[in-house]
């Protein structure tokens, strides 16, 4: 089985062309590892790195840029710029999240909030976390990243609405961010 939906792999292969560190991460190989539907693709690119040429590359393959992503999810996440939604008919949903702070896929991964999220792919290599790793054996969704009772809020209801998918898997709150969460 090839963990990578094709239209993943095309997708990475057009924005890595004008940004050769981008990666796809999280949600879709998440669900894609657990043999759970795929929503959507999220792909994290530099900030500046490319930007037009990728937005030019992704219409002339079809796509429509719809929005720009609801940055409420990433408003405790000052690495991230913004994000912008393509979609096609027929595909998936692309999700395109500029970092303000890049780093590549692997060292980016402990940046997601849950464990079992922690996951991405290159171009050549899938990586994992070990708290990956963790919420794999023990069917748990772990809260691994929380800087606000905000943050903590969006990620509790994310977390609840991906229960839908994930009817046996707990979400673990530690108690290093338990305090978090009552502030």
């Amino acid at each position: 089985m090839d963990l990578i939906p094709a239209q993943g792999r095309a997708v990475l292969a057009l924005i890595q062309e004008h940004a050769p560190l981008a990666y796809l991460a999280g949600g879709a190989l998440r669900d894609a590892w657990f043999g759970r539907p795929i929503k959507d693709l999220d792909f994290f690119v530099p900030y500046m790195e490319g930007h037009n040429a990728i937005h030019s590359a992704l219409l002339d393959a079809g796509y429509t840029n719809t929005v720009v992503a609801a940055m409420q999810y990433f408003a405790d996440d000052p690495t991230v710029a913004d994000a912008r939604l393509y979609e096609q008919p027929g595909q998936l949903p692309v999700n395109v999240i500029r970092l303000r702070v890049f780093q590549p896929c692997r060292e980016a991964l402990n940046r997601f909030d849950l464990g079992f999220c922690q996951i991405g792919f290159d171009g050549r290599n899938v990586h994992t976390t070990n708290a990956f790793a963790i919420d794999e054996a023990d069917l748990t969704m772990t809260l691994t990243r929380c800087e606000s009772p905000a943050q903590f809020e969006r990620t509790e209801a994310r977390a609840e609405r991906l229960r839908e998918k994930y009817r046996e898997w707990l979400f673990v709150v530690p108690d290093k961010f338990k305090q978090v969460a009552l502030a």
